[in-house]
């Protein structure tokens, strides 16, 4: 093992991989994938800020942080790499339906298994080795089950989502059969979003403290954050709209890529769809549920908040799933906006997304010390958005060195090692 493992060893590859878009990629999903991990790391940076600080520093802060700031919060960065995983995971099957008639199943899930396995065991070693009392929960995040089971808990901060993508992918086969066979995809996609939002609508009503108490107490109620956790965060049955959402442009991409390209090549048409994929993501982003002071809360209504967590995260994907689309089929303003998608700067952040995803956490501790100056928390009782912002920055270079580090040493050898046992 020990020498196949060497064998598959190759830093200048990677090196090259990492700075180099090869010729088959599609460099506007590059920077998509991009924006979903820095999403990603902004969120977590200003979570972990607000963490942090005390009750009355805490609601100083939030109130203090500009409205552009409120993109950061309710996982927006997850939806949008969701939407990307069944954008391209489904696009390969469904090629292979059109290639070969069927899918090799069993192929499937050994392909996606040594994709994930190898960095996320390392991930679960290494975060073990900060809180080694978490192994009791081991066996269920070994298992992906980890979200499911009760009283199971991550060991990987991000490893909730991780369980959803497994998750989705054990059903992904079966649902793209059963559209390349049936007479009507599409409607069976739209009616797959609509019994998304209405599964999620139950979440919430049969959780009442969701509708009736504000979002931001999250921060000081242990209960009502688990509550949110376990009812609507964690599982795939109310995380499930974005996956769909790239389920549904890979099928109109690779199915119906004449008609939307007709439709879309009118530059009217085509900045017309832009432009409400941008007003959707806008309006969503805009409402500050994490900010007490935010207008949301005054008064406080718990009917709109009950539209809010039915609908927004839903909008919110809605309105990316628009934007990609007329960015990967660009007239009119979306050119402009494909081809700042497509820029190279993106092409690392987007080959080294896994490790990003994994370890941010790691990068953002060691930037808050660096920032902060101490790890004494009772001395941290002021911060601002440029704290944010330097935290963010550190970050992301701490973040990528150690991705481009657990990328050439695990993640790219056992892939190149996955491939030399294909038949």
């Amino acid at each position: 093992m020990w020498q196949r493992y060497r064998k598959h060893l190759d830093p200048r590859a990677d090196w090259r991989d990492i700075l180099t878009p090869p010729a088959n990629r599609i460099p506007v999903l590059d920077g998509v994938r991009a924006m979903g991990i820095l999403l990603v790391i902004g969120l977590h940076c200003v979570f972990g800020v607000a963490r942090i600080l005390q009750a009355g520093d805490r609601d100083t802060f939030m109130a203090g942080l500009p409205h552009t700031m409120d993109m950061l919060w309710q996982a927006r960065g997850s939806d949008t790499i969701f939407i990307l995983c069944g954008l391209l995971v489904a696009l390969v099957l469904f090629k292979e339906m059109d290639r070969s008639g069927g899918i090799d199943i069993g192929n499937f899930y050994r392909k996606r298994l040594m994709r994930i396995i190898p960095m996320y065991w390392f991930g679960l070693l290494l975060f073990l080795a900060f809180d080694p009392g978490r192994a009791k929960y081991l066996w269920s995040n070994l298992l992906f089950l980890s979200n499911i089971i009760p009283d199971q808990h991550n060991i990987i901060p991000v490893g909730w989502s991780m369980n959803i993508q497994v998750q989705f992918y054990v059903i992904l086969p079966f649902m793209v059969l059963w559209l390349g066979r049936s007479r009507h995809p599409l409607q069976w996609l739209l009616a797959s979003l609509l019994l998304a939002v209405a599964i999620r609508y139950l979440a919430v009503i049969t959780h009442p403290p969701l509708q009736q108490l504000p979002f931001h107490i999250l921060f000081d109620s242990k209960d009502y954050a688990r509550l949110y956790s376990d009812a609507l965060y964690y599982n795939l049955h109310t995380r499930i709209g974005p996956f769909l959402m790239g389920i549904l442009i890979a099928w109109i991409w690779h199915r119906k890529p004449q008609v939307i390209t007709r439709f879309l090549a009118t530059p009217l048409w085509g900045s017309l769809l832009l432009l409400t994929g941008m007003a959707l993501v806008f309006f969503a982003a805009r409402i500050g549920i994490h900010n007490p002071a935010d207008a949301f809360y005054h008064p406080f209504d718990a009917q709109r908040n009950l539209v809010y967590l039915v609908t927004n995260k839903y909008q919110f994907s809605l309105g990316v799933s628009l934007i990609i689309t007329c960015a990967l089929f660009p007239a009119g303003l979306s050119t402009l906006v494909a081809r700042l998608l497509s820029l190279r700067i993106w092409h690392p952040f987007a080959e080294l997304i896994y490790g990003l995803y994994l370890f941010h956490f790691i990068a953002i501790g060691l930037a808050g010390i660096i920032v902060f100056g101490t790890l004494d928390r009772s001395l941290i009782t002021h911060a601002d958005a440029m704290t944010v912002a330097a935290i963010f920055a550190i970050a992301v270079i701490l973040s990528l060195l150690l991705a481009a580090l657990v990328y050439a040493l695990i993640e790219k050898p056992f892939i190149r090692m996955e491939k030399a046992l294909r038949p």
